[in-house]
């Protein structure tokens, strides 16, 4: 259905669109279903639909697909990214499930995969991902590669627990973990070298193979695993957030256990 184009403004006229269903209210052009295939957006609110490709340059996102194309302002408050650049604006809410994000905020939602290359996160899920710089204020990380950045605060759900029950099982190993994320010389995503993941690093200090650590299955997808990803060569506590927080949970664990090994036995009665 193409609707009535009289009073469309000329930068819509000039765009490639299959399907559209516009209306033009109080001015503000009002994109309601369809399919846009190229062009330049230059304003108005997009409510539903497919976008292709072509360059979005400012206006209020409410939902829909967007497929691919260069955002360069504006603000997203829902829908599905899929592939595609994003060069500044405001990300309010939505599912972003690949692409390139160059700068801007973003307030809440879902981040699938994709690479981050600047701009400022102030809440959501990031699921994995790679992040090359920028600003974490806060939120939920559950996977992913972080190569550099301002981390803020924020929480790495269901990692401590998964962590410590990997340090239950081999405590003699945990101060030399703590000194080689102190050193620089745990690599996340191998589990053979000198430089290894978490797994690896302990398998060194057993000198075994990681596949042999009693009582330790290696698991690419449990928590910690994910988590240690994000720590490279020469990572150290003071500049990457995930060693230090791995040096602080590790350094929490011996003092819990020297706690327990001092704490008087109860007599049995």
């Amino acid at each position: 259905m193409i609707t009535d184009q009289s009073n469309w403004p000329q930068w819509l006229k000039n765009a490639v669109t299959s399907d559209a269903n516009v209306q033009i209210i109080n001015g503000i052009v009002v994109w309601q279903g369809g399919v846009w295939q190229g062009g330049v957006w230059q304003g108005g609110v997009w409510k539903g639909g497919v976008w292709q490709r072509g360059v979005w340059k400012g206006g209020v996102w409410k939902g829909g697909v967007w497929q691919g194309g260069e955002w360069q302002d504006g603000v997203w408050r829902g829908g599905e990214w899929q592939r595609g650049v994003w060069q500044g604006g405001e990300w309010q809410d939505g599912v972003w499930r690949g692409g390139v994000w160059q700068d801007g905020v973003w307030q809440r939602g879902e981040w699938q995969d994709g690479v981050w290359q600047g701009g400022v996160w102030q809440g959501g899920e990031w699921q994995r991902g790679v992040w090359q710089r920028g600003e974490w204020q806060r939120g939920v990380w559950q996977g992913g590669e972080w190569r550099g950045g301002v981390w803020q605060g924020g929480e790495w759900q269901g990692v401590r627990g998964d962590f410590f029950d990997v340090l239950l099982r081999t405590p003699h190993e945990v101060p030399g973990l703590i000194a080689a994320l102190n050193e620089g010389r745990v690599n996340g995503s191998t589990y053979e070298g000198d430089c290894a993941c978490l797994c690896g690093t302990i398998a060194n200090l057993q000198h075994c193979r990681y596949t042999n650590i009693p009582g330790v299955t290696p698991n690419a997808s449990r928590p910690i695993e994910r988590f240690f990803l994000a720590i490279k060569k020469g990572s150290a506590p003071e500049n990457n957030p995930w060693c230090k927080q791995a040096v602080n949970w590790a350094e929490e664990f011996l003092r819990l256990i020297d706690a327990i090994k001092a704490s008087p036995e109860k007599e049995v009665a």
